[in-house]
């Protein structure tokens, strides 16, 4: 039904224009409701806090109020590496959209890396979430801005495969090259 009234929307022009971002095009005019994790009846873990550093394009340092660092990669997308063609863009758009802005990271499980802290301390497992900034998936906003993949071997989400459906059609940010090159095939090389 959501699908319908967002086709309906788009075609008749009544949904609202976005402003560009680092000269990205406006993003997609994919409106749906914002969805949090299915948690598939697992409790669903909630962190608030500040953007302090941003990693790359799916990566950044999240400060919690107790003064807690926490390294948070965006679940359900893959951005393109910090070496790779619109890496550098892609961490860019990434940092206007959270840093030094209080994000709220809906999340189930982390993974097996390690990292450092601001201060060198090392620690284990990043967090994969979804996050939001003012009610806004940034996920999703990242992917329809063409500064991120829909990974689709960790996710089934629509709103995000339409997404990339309307960046691709649009050549938004890493789709105006013809072939972009996905990050996991691109880390195998």
């Amino acid at each position: 039904m959501r699908f319908f009234l967002f086709l309906f929307l788009f075609i008749f022009g009544c949904v609202p224009e976005y402003e560009k971002v680092d000269g990205i095009p406006p993003q997609s005019q994919v409106y749906a409701e914002e969805s949090r994790p299915k948690s598939d009846g697992k409790e669903v873990n909630v962190l608030t806090g500040i953007a302090i550093a941003i990693t790359d394009g799916d990566t950044f340092t999240l400060k919690d109020s107790e003064g807690e660092e926490h390294r948070i990669r965006l679940g359900e997308i893959d951005a393109p590496e910090k070496s790779q063609e619109f890496g550098k863009e892609s961490k860019n758009i990434l940092g206007n959209m959270i840093l030094d802005k209080q994000v709220t990271v809906y999340w189930l499980k982390k993974d097996r890396f390690d990292w450092k802290t601001t201060d060198h301390k090392t620690k284990n497992g990043r967090i994969i979430g979804g996050v939001f900034f003012e009610n806004e998936s940034v996920n999703r906003k990242l992917v329809e801005m063409g500064a991120a993949w829909h990974y689709t071997d960790f996710s089934k989400d629509q709103t995000i495969k339409a997404a990339q459906e309307y960046a691709r059609e649009n050549k938004f940010g890493l789709w105006a090259n013809d072939n972009p090159t996905p990050p996991w095939k691109w880390r195998k090389k």
